[in-house]
């Protein structure tokens, strides 16, 4: 049966208008997908903040941690520095009581001395090696600082004056500036030990200081005893006022 006149063309003018309305449906989601996978507008809403900085702009913090890692750096340098200083100051005076230690054993008139001496070439030869081991295996000069050339000084001064006297009085001489001398090495390995920042720097430092102790004690007993105490006064040592390496 046919419908009444014009009912067919509004069905039609309705069809057309539910098309039209989807079609701009899908238009606004599809232009909704492409801002959000294109970063928005030409104004750049929506772009991670690396893409919204202008071209050539440094990154945010840049700057500060520039500054950290050159301070870090200055820092590294000055401790290696520190730590070449010591260990060319510990690698001197191995050197100086292995040569005093010769000289106890050649001119020593009692046997203490001359064993004391023999005890000097033993043990710092021994140290020696650790402390040139060391430095090798971290490719540490042991470079000719001011320090390490007053140490080295210091030794030709003692080994001068130790040749100019003979018997007892060399016993004498002997034994109080071993007394001064490993006190000072004493100081210089126990502040080191507190400043250096390498576990195994510290831990050779720790093997070294209860040799020197040790070699301390020895060397107070000896200037006490019969065969090298004495009313004489002795000579002024080349030792005396000689001051650890600090920084």
């Amino acid at each position: 049966m046919a419908g009444e006149p014009g009912e067919g063309f509004t069905m039609r003018n309705a069809n057309v208008r539910m098309t039209i309305g989807a079609v701009g449906l899908c238009a606004l989601a599809l232009g909704a997908g492409q801002a959000r996978a294109g970063g928005g507008d030409e104004g750049g809403y929506g772009k991670p903040a690396e893409e919204q900085a202008p071209s050539g702009a440094a990154p945010m913090g840049a700057s500060s941690g520039s500054q950290s890692a050159e301070a870090r750096a200055a820092g590294k340098a000055a401790t290696d520095q520190y730590a070449a200083e010591v260990l060319g100051t510990l690698h001197q005076d191995n050197q100086n009581e292995i040569q005093m230690g010769k000289l106890a054993q050649d001119k020593g008139q009692s046997s203490a001395v001359k064993e004391f001496g023999a005890m000097l070439v033993r043990d710092h030869s021994e140290a020696d090696q650790k402390v040139t081991a060391y430095a090798a295996s971290k490719n540490i000069p042991l470079e000719r600082s001011e320090a390490v050339q007053k140490e080295a000084e210091e030794g030709r001064k003692m080994a001068d004056q130790l040749g100019t006297v003979e018997g007892a009085a060399f016993d004498r001489t002997f034994a109080a500036m071993m007394v001064q001398d490993h006190q000072k090495a004493v100081d210089l390995v126990t502040t080191a030990r507190g400043k250096v920042t390498d576990p195994e720097l510290k831990a050779l430092l720790g093997e070294l200081n209860p040799v020197l102790k040790r070699h301390l004690n020895a060397a107070k007993k000896l200037s006490t005893s019969r065969s090298t105490a004495s009313e004489e006064p002795l000579p002024s040592s080349p030792t005396q006022g000689r001051r650890p390496v600090s920084h």
